[in-house]
């Protein structure tokens, strides 16, 4: 963990193939199970590394800077609880790929026969949207728990109240 008050720039933070991969493995965003899906030619996977570094990283800014502020700032490594990095990273993946899906949905006519392409980004972001309330709710109570454990930390013993009143 990190003591310093300066902020890590989000580019800055390396993250580790293991949590890159456990993402992915939740995902299921592996070839055998991305059959019917547009994903990269070479990996047979939905999102780069480079995409869920990005979701990861920006989980870990977000909650650095969301009140209450501590004066521990966290990265992906040291990040306090790896389950909370997790869920809110595949919030950030769902909401990227709901963007992207919008961006490129096609559907065309010919006939009576109508086909869509790329029209999964209403499922993304609902899946982003259901996930997300319980991911930022946790985050939450988890910055709360944080900030009553520091605070609690520097309460006086009544054994030094009473000494200071004696003064």
């Amino acid at each position: 963990m990190t003591t310093s008050l300066s902020m890590p720039k989000m580019s800055d933070m390396e993250v580790p193939q293991v949590i890159i991969d456990d993402v992915r493995t939740y995902l299921s965003d592996m070839p055998m199970y991305n059959r019917i899906m547009d994903v990269n030619a070479d990996t047979g996977e939905e999102s780069s590394d480079s995409k869920i570094s990005l979701a990861l990283r920006k989980v870990v800014d977000r909650f650095n800077s969301m009140p209450p502020i501590l004066d521990i700032k966290y990265n992906v490594i040291s990040f306090p609880a790896q389950s909370l990095l997790l869920d809110g990273a595949i919030v950030e993946l769902l909401r990227m790929q709901g963007i992207l899906a919008s961006r490129n949905k096609l559907t065309f006519q010919d006939s009576n026969f109508q086909v869509s392409l790329g029209d999964k980004a209403q499922e993304y972001m609902a899946w982003a949207q259901q996930l997300q309330t319980a991911f930022e709710q946790t985050m939450r109570d988890t910055k709360v728990a944080f900030n009553v454990m520091a605070g609690i930390a520097h309460l006086p013993s009544p054994l030094e109240l009473s000494s200071w009143n004696r003064g």
